[in-house]
């Protein structure tokens, strides 16, 4: 996990096994993404999902 990344509490051992699969494939997908880019890929945006 990179520091700005917070460790969510599941209920069971499947949740957390496709959670960390979505966010292993997430993660691979940006850094190809920033790769296949370059210098013309924009900065990481702020986003908060938490509530208003």
């Amino acid at each position: 996990m990179s520091a700005d990344t917070h460790a969510v509490a599941v209920k069971t051992w499947r949740i957390r096994q496709i959670a960390t699969e979505i966010a292993t494939n997430v993660t691979s997908h940006v850094a190809f993404l920033r790769g296949a880019l370059g210098t013309v890929a924009v900065a990481r945006p702020s986003i908060s999902a938490g509530t208003r």
